[in-house]
């Protein structure tokens, strides 16, 4: 007779904007044994509706919301009663996100092109005890330990997002402008605007415009500053 070991019963729902990821992940998740899918959302509205209703042992939270910026959601959570593990998926690599989103309250980070094996491996190792990462992410971490500390102490602490809020700021552009650049609503682009004071210690944004141009300056020359919209 063969031994074999049964793998522990995994809820999971799923909450990201991209319609198609989330359908194919949702799909490939389920077909794994051990693994059930709750629910698949889009937005956070309905995410916390739907973790009202049947939280999952392991939710998997994207940070492209559409009502809630960054890890917002994912800090919302903190103040619930809940048993729930959650996840981080994101596009970036960038050090700053990845302690963006631990900070917030998930106690893992995957790229959104894992592969499904790993994406099921990451279940498992969370309600193990673990804090998956993919690999990438992991060795970003590691390298950011041993990197030289740079004027960049103050920008280092910005997200992917922030930074280039902050970057098309210090080029003059308007709020209303940024968020038609960036596909952003202009209420979200004002709270990442606000995070980039709030971090960089400033109150203005010449200010904060000209901490990232001497930034600039330094790692190979900025390009033209135009005068900041106040």
């Amino acid at each position: 007779m063969t031994n074999s070991t049964r793998l522990p019963l995994i809820t999971v729902s799923v909450v990201d904007s991209n319609p198609a990821f989330r359908a194919a992940l949702g799909q490939g998740l389920a077909r794994f044994p051990g693994v059930v899918v709750f629910d698949k959302c889009g937005d956070a509205r309905s995410a916390a509706e739907a973790l009202a209703q049947r939280p999952p042992r392991v939710l998997l939270v994207g940070n492209n919301l559409p009502d809630s910026p960054e890890w917002q959601f994912v800090e919302s959570l903190r103040g619930r009663r809940m048993s729930t593990l959650i996840i981080a998926l994101s596009d970036s690599e960038a050090v700053a996100d990845v302690q963006a989103a631990f900070r917030a309250g998930a106690l893992g980070y995957l790229l959104r092109n894992s592969s499904l094996t790993q994406m099921q491996q990451a279940l498992h190792d969370v309600i193990s005890g673990g804090a998956p990462l993919t690999p990438s992410v992991a060795r970003a971490l590691v390298s950011s330990f041993s990197a030289p500390r740079s004027d960049s102490g103050l920008l280092g602490g910005l997200t992917d997002r922030e930074s280039e809020v902050l970057d098309l700021l210090s080029r003059g552009l308007r709020y209303r402008q940024i968020a038609s650049s960036m596909r952003l609503s202009p209420d979200t682009v004002h709270t990442h605007a606000k995070n980039v004071y709030r971090k960089l210690g400033v109150s203005s944004k010449t200010e904060a415009a000209m901490i990232w141009m001497r930034n600039l300056g330094e790692v190979g020359g900025p390009p033209k500053l135009l005068s900041v919209a106040v």
